[in-house]
């Protein structure tokens, strides 16, 4: 009963077809290629974390010995971008974000670091190891825990 039905079918000059062939091909691959691109996702290698946005950043230190301070101010900025992922690190230790004292990343904002709360945005003897701007050997601005924007090597300058 079986014996008469062929397992491929071949037209009228007798040549086989290779199209069952090609097709279980076409569809390993297609299967393969679907799995590597679900596979990069799910294991974060497709990330698409938004990129750093673009700001410029002016500093001016005042030495004074009442109330030394180190201010940073944006001078063009995307004020649209969300300042709360612009950290503040002072020497490791993150201190605080830019939202917190700054509201937004437009231009004008400004932080204003040194040793008087009452006066300066972030206080530096709030933070474990340090007691005073003297103390304070770099500072930098970190976007979204990873992209460094700026750095500041501001050791002795206090």
């Amino acid at each position: 009963m079986f014996d008469s039905i062929p397992l491929f079918r071949t037209d009228e000059e007798g040549e086989r077809a290779v199209s069952p062939v090609i097709g279980v091909i076409l569809m390993v691959a297609i299967t393969v290629i679907l799995a590597a691109v679900i596979a990069s996702f799910v294991l974060g290698l497709g990330d698409t974390d938004d990129p750093a946005p673009s700001i410029v950043f002016e500093t001016e230190d005042n030495v004074s010995d009442e109330d030394p301070n180190f201010e940073i101010s944006i001078t063009s900025g995307d004020s649209d971008a969300d300042a709360s992922e612009l950290a503040i690190v002072i020497d490791g230790e993150e201190a605080s974000d830019w939202e917190s004292e700054a509201d937004d990343l437009g231009a004008g904002s400004s932080v204003v670091i040194g040793d008087d709360e009452t006066e300066e945005d972030i206080d530096v003897s709030e933070l474990e190891d340090i007691d005073d701007m003297s103390e304070v050997e770099e500072i930098q601005l970190i976007w979204d825990d990873d992209d460094i924007l700026d750095s500041y090597d501001i050791e002795g300058d206090f």
